[in-house]
């Protein structure tokens, strides 16, 4: 018992478990929308309108209604499939590269434990898990005396202070007035070994054997690298400082044990030593420090700066004829990490000894605040009794230890079922796919929906009705899907399909070609009459302009659908007493309109740019447009006129930006949008005339307006047609695959005829259709954003102003200076130091700026 009990002095594990934890409900029937529906509001006779609005008849290939998926799995099923994906996955991690976060193997685990306490009539803690993985090097495999186990894992505050109080309740009471105490340790990411030293005849303890953790059982014999690779922090030979007490009498041998890390700044060095070599950078410090530690040659190792941490120290106890038997090296483990760090071996100085659980979990909330200033990988606390001897009388539960805990950061993966696909267009024209999910907990909230980006890399997922898929929170805002989980996927699951055609208005979808290999092609709806994209620039227009009505979320579908809004302009010719009496408004909301309406008239022109739905023109950009123009008309003969390049040179946009301005100005529905604006008052200088009309301030801006509107005039017939009520889709539509076609890719399920896309006006054009998966985000910029090599074909040159306007059009936050609520630092050639040392300082993730188009741009 003591031997297995003592097997857990062992690393805080990256892999953990913890039964009370929440689960997935990966066994769950799922219920699937089939085919692709309009999920529009009711069709009927509007209030106020004459006119029927019949429904809408499905797109291509659609089917109505829903059908219901049994895609359940037998216990015993999954536990077979659990099973087998947990020793893929522990191979994978240990001996390979990992393909799913340490949360998402923990949520597989958890689940494992629960299926087969419940198949085998135990506790969840008593069912003993894998540890590691078996060792598939040509290094020496190396048993270990003690084996090397794990550490259960706690999610929350809450759930570590009941783990704690269970833990005490199985103990006696300590002396009057007194506690037990706890010793709090980061949960350093990085190789767990053991290593021995053996006590000479001169009393000084030398290094002789280190090995890797390996199964728990076995590891790998590393003592080469462990004497020769200069791994700082731990010595060859242990000389405690004199005065420190040792153990009485010294033990013939102790083994220390302990993580092999590389800090982050090494792992800067390493990795710029590497490209400088024309090699591939390391993905983390963990991946390094594994790969390090087990290299052949030593002189290679040392170059990789490994780092060691020791946290325990076994013995074997006094006058013990067992070589093998051994417990902790004193009764107080805070007396262990000091003699240690006496001998010469590096202990965290993040420790701390506390005398309450509630000091303990203080003192380990504090360090969390500041972990993103370590300088080193951590996911986690761990906490342990400080009174060693307490650990026999507390035993082992399953494969875990009863006397230590591992509080692991909040997870920013999880793992859950695919209960369907729903696509929404933009009012781009992008078809976006969105995946329903069977509810999971991730980062404090409860996800049912994540991006999928786009079709193309939706495809590649290889997506299947009712898949194990892992779940992403980026920037611990936006939920994505990362992987599928194959493994797991129930019998007969039918296969997800690109739609051939747009969910709302039926038309044929053109496949964008990505800019970039790797970032997924884009479906894009071009019909210009599309209803979605049409409410989509309406709400944009409604939000923007008219904000304030309070009205306009629950006005704009309202008035689309009585036929009463249509485009842009319509917002102006709007009846308010006909308005009033629609269901749903009443003359309180009408009023509340009408003032918004109104208030648009005299606002500034660069926030009435800003809701025109301009491809790459975001508030910061539309500011500098409506700063080099006084009005709608002065800007439309400017684009008239000069083009791209005059607004280019008035405005100081860039040149994308500039393009993506003239065209839209010239277009037929821009043409349209401005002049019905002008005759409404919208967006021209001075104050509002009679009528609604609003006569230029100066001569300049007089001309300006009667030749753009000489210029921009056209028959209103052969343009925007006269609003009328007509069948609308909504913008969003459910799609699940209706039929077992194996998928075979985004491309395969499009016409020939809509594969191709005309080509890019220029380079900075290229990925520059928006951003995607920032709402909510707060990002600041560093350096000059442009492509810096062979690799970055399609990232765009852009001015910072350019940049922020996207980020803004995508509903990110653009600081100008990184703080601790900042989530991204787009660092571009050239970047300043200084906001290079606030990030690392804060914790900020730091995105090249390359990368960065490759996670979150749209393809053009």
């Amino acid at each position: 018992m003591r031997r297995h009990v003592l097997a857990a002095l062992l690393p805080a594990l990256p892999r953990t478990g913890a039964a009370s934890a929440p689960l997935s409900p990966l066994t769950s029937p799922l219920t699937t929308s089939s085919g692709l529906l309009a999920r529009g509001r009711s069709r009927g006779t509007a209030a106020g309108s004459s006119v029927s609005r019949p429904a809408r008849p499905a797109a291509a290939g659609s089917a109505s209604g829903a059908q219901a998926t049994d895609a359940s799995i037998l216990p015993q099923q999954e536990l077979k499939q659990l099973e087998a994906a947990l020793a893929k996955h522990q191979d994978l991690y240990f001996n390979q590269q990992p393909e799913i976060s340490d949360a998402a193997y923990d949520e597989l685990k958890r689940r494992f434990r629960r299926l087969s306490a419940q198949q085998q009539g135990v506790r969840e803690e008593d069912v003993e898990l894998p540890v590691g993985s078996p060792v598939a090097s040509a290094l020496r495999k190396a048993p270990h005396r003690v084996p090397m186990l794990s550490l259960a894992a706690v999610n929350s505050r809450d759930e570590t202070a009941a783990w704690m109080a269970k833990t005490l309740a199985k103990l006696p009471a300590p002396p009057r007035r007194q506690q037990y105490g706890w010793v709090v340790e980061p949960k350093v990411d990085g190789l767990a070994v053991r290593v021995v030293y053996r006590r000479t005849a001169a009393g000084v303890y030398e290094l002789e054997e280190a090995a890797t953790r390996g199964d728990g059982a076995v590891g790998e014999d590393v003592t080469h690298n462990a004497l020769h690779a200069a791994i700082r922090g731990l010595p060859r030979s242990l000389a405690p400082q004199a005065g420190q007490d040792g153990p009485a009498p010294p033990p013939p041998w102790v083994e220390v044990r302990g993580e092999v890390f590389v800090r982050l700044e090494d792992l800067e060095q390493v990795n710029q030593a590497q490209v400088a070599a024309g090699q591939a950078p390391f993905a983390n410090a963990r991946n390094l420090a594994a790969g390090a530690l087990r290299l052949l040659d030593t002189g290679e190792a040392r170059r990789r700066r490994l780092s060691f941490v020791a946290y325990a120290a076994l013995a074997p106890p006094a006058g013990s004829a067992v070589e093998a038997e051994a417990r902790p090296l004193f009764d107080s483990h805070w007396r262990v990490l000091s003699w240690l760090q006496s001998a010469g071996l590096a202990v965290s100085p993040d420790n701390a000894l506390c005398g309450s659980p509630e000091a303990a979990l203080e003192a380990a909330e504090a360090w969390m605040e500041r972990r993103g200033s370590l300088g080193y990988d951590a996911d986690g606390v761990v906490f342990k009794l400080d009174d060693t001897r307490l650990y026999d009388e507390l035993g082992v539960a399953g494969s875990d230890p009863r006397w230590a805990v591992a509080w692991k950061f909040p997870a920013s993966e999880a793992v859950t079922r695919l209960a369907g696909v729903e696509l929404t267009v933009g009012r781009l024209g992008q078809v976006t796919p969105v995946a329903l999910l069977e509810p999971v907990a991730l980062g404090g909230v409860t996800i049912r929906r994540a991006s999928l980006h786009n079709a193309g890399l939706a495809a590649g997922l290889g997506l299947h009705l009712g898949d194990a898929v892992v779940v992403r929170r980026s920037g611990d805002v936006i939920p994505q899907v990362i992987r599928v989980l194959p493994e797991l996927r129930p019998a007969g699951a039918a296969p997800w399909q690109p739609p051939t055609a747009c969910p709302a208005c039926g038309g044929p979808l053109q496949l964008q070609p990505a800019a970039k290999v790797g970032s997924g092609d884009q479906l894009l709806c071009r019909a210009p009459d599309c209803p979605a994209k049409s409410e989509r620039t309406l709400l944009h227009f409604a939000e923007t302009v008219l904000k304030g009505s309070n009205v306009a979320k629950q006005a704009v579908p309202l008035l689309v659908e009585a036929g009463l809004l249509e485009a842009v302009p319509d917002f102006y010719r709007l009846d308010m007493a006909e308005l009033a009496a629609l269901p749903g408004f009443g003359p309180a909301k009408a009023a509340s309109l009408a003032a918004a309406l109104e208030a648009s008239r005299r606002l500034p022109l660069g926030k009435v740019v800003q809701g025109l739905n301009i491809r790459l023109v975001g508030p910061a950009t539309a500011a500098k447009l409506g700063a080099a123009y006084a009005s709608l008309p002065e800007l439309a003969a400017a684009a008239e006129r000069g083009g791209a390049g005059g607004i280019a040179a008035a405005s100081g946009v860039g040149p994308a930006v500039a393009t993506a301005v003239a065209a839209w100005i010239t277009s037929p529905v821009g043409r349209s949008a401005l002049q019905g604006l002008v005759e409404a008052g919208v967006g021209l200088g001075g104050a509002p005339g009679p009528g609604g009309s609003r006569p230029s301030s100066t001569r300049s801006t007089q001309e300006a307006s009667v030749t753009a509107q000489a210029e921009v005039q056209v028959e209103e017939e052969e343009v925007r047609p006269k609003a009328k009520a007509r069948p609308r889709a909504s913008a969003a539509a459910a799609s699940a695959p209706a039929a077992a076609e194996p998928s075979t890719g985004a491309r395969a399920s499009v016409p020939a005829a809509a594969t191709s896309a005309p080509a890019p006006a220029s380079a900075a054009d290229a990925g520059a259709e928006g951003l995607r998966g920032m709402r909510g985000l707060n990002v600041c910029i560093t350096g000059t954003l442009k492509p810096e090599g062979a690799d970055d074909r399609g990232v765009p040159t852009l001015s910072r102003n350019e940049m922020a306007g996207l980020l803004e059009a995508a509903g990110a936050t653009v600081q100008a200076t990184c703080t601790t609520a900042t989530n991204v630092l787009i660092a571009g050639a050239s970047s300043g130091q200084k906001k290079l040392d606030a990030a690392a300082r804060k914790g900020v993730r730091v995105v090249p700026y390359a990368q960065f188009w490759k996670e979150h741009g749209f393809p053009m």
